[in-house]
């Protein structure tokens, strides 16, 4: 049978011979109680970063439930759905209408979380796509047309509020009249 102390011993031995073998300058080898809280400590990091994954995955699953439930409603389906019918049948392009809708929704969320980060273009990208949504949404509603394009224009609207937040720490205004009595 196996013992702890012999297997301390053992590995204790081993890893001196290991530093003696590799130019190290002290003859003494970690005792087994520091490979022992060594592992112990990989174990527990080990186990945090299991447990911060989990909670990853269970906060992505959420939002997605939420955004699912969100665009399953009524009311966002009296946008999307003139907008998605449009793209979905234009005829005589190499795309289908199928990716198309694909697309125009991804562009949407990149430019959105561009928007937000603050960058200019990601900005200019958002107002443009908000302006061709309208659009498209007033063009491809059968009824109500002003009704469906004042609601996206008003969701649009919303969603702009946080993509024009300030995100920079930069408020110090750029003064662009230099100085009238500087030096040559």
């Amino acid at each position: 049978m196996l013992t702890v102390r012999p297997l301390a011993a053992a590995l204790g031995r081993d890893l001196t011979a290991w530093y003696t073998r590799h130019g190290h300058r002290t003859q003494q080898a970690p005792t087994p109680v520091v490979v022992a809280v060594a592992t112990g400590v990989l174990f527990s990091v080990a186990v945090m970063l299991f447990a911060a994954w989990q909670v990853a995955t269970g906060l992505v699953s959420l939002a997605t439930d939420t955004i699912r439930t969100v665009a399953d409603t009524d009311l966002v389906r009296t946008v999307t759905n003139p907008v998605d019918g449009y793209l979905r049948h234009v005829g005589g392009l190499p795309a289908s209408g199928r990716q198309l809708a694909t697309t125009w929704a991804a562009a949407t969320i990149v430019l959105f979380v561009a928007a937000m980060a603050g960058s200019r273009g990601g900005r200019i990208g958002w107002c443009v796509m908000g302006a061709l949504t309208v659009a498209l949404a007033f063009m491809s509603s059968a009824v109500n047309r002003p009704v469906v394009a004042g609601l996206t224009a008003t969701f649009w609207a919303l969603l702009s509020l946080p993509a024009f937040a300030r995100t920079r720490g930069d408020n110090n205004p750029v003064d662009v009249n230099p100085p009238t009595d500087y030096r040559s």
